[in-house]
């Protein structure tokens, strides 16, 4: 009997722990109260997917839609319950988990300019050679044709021992945080609903 409850029982899905996501800071989780919206623990860009459903739905008027049953599914499989958010916020939420997912591989499989990949997609495990690893995180190849991928479709191929790539993946992901954190350059942010919810 206990067998069959821990066969039938389904299994829990840990959360995805936005560790590379800004989250708000306190000057704008005080404008968030100021329009009844509580940012406490949000990203930023949740935070802004609510502040645009509060204009849609508060200032226009206009009816706000669902989350889809692809987008609700998506999130679950990261352990994220998004079935009664918008449909705006839920693109938020997946839009941080799959920036999460780029991060967490550009460290983990040391992506830089010069270091050889296959794309898990791609049925013929070609090889590519990374050109560039840009704010966006996609990741561009050489050869030209505008050839591309995000980086958490991307595993390393170990080439040769003298395969000798450019900046390294920490010196990237440093470069792309202090662009998005400071001055100013029209690259994006880390991909930065009326009643005062908190964020999960």
């Amino acid at each position: 009997m206990r067998v069959t409850q821990l066969v039938n029982s389904p299994r829990r899905i840990v959360k995805k722990k936005l560790t590379h996501i800004r989250l708000v800071d306190e000057r704008q989780v005080t404008f968030g109260v100021r329009l009844g919206l509580d940012f406490a623990g949000c990203t930023l860009n949740v935070a802004a997917a609510r502040i645009e459903d509060c204009i849609q739905s508060e200032f226009h008027e206009q009816t706000l839609l669902q989350a889809t049953k692809k987008q609700t599914a998506l999130a679950a499989k990261f352990g994220y319950n998004i079935a009664t958010s918008t449909r705006r916020v839920a693109h938020a939420v997946i839009a941080d988990i799959m920036e999460q997912l780029d991060r967490e591989a550009i460290i983990a499989e040391g992506l830089a300019p010069g270091v050889t990949v296959t794309n898990i997609h791609d049925k013929h495990s070609a090889h590519y050679v990374i050109s560039s690893v840009q704010s966006d995180l996609l990741v561009y190849f050489k050869g030209g044709n505008g050839r591309k991928a995000y980086a958490r479709s991307l595993r390393r191929v170990a080439v040769n021992l003298n395969d000798s790539p450019g900046p390294s993946a920490s010196a990237i992901i440093s470069k792309i945080v202090t662009t998005n954190h400071g001055t100013g350059s029209a690259v994006p942010a880390p991909r930065p609903p009326h009643a005062r919810r908190r964020c999960a």
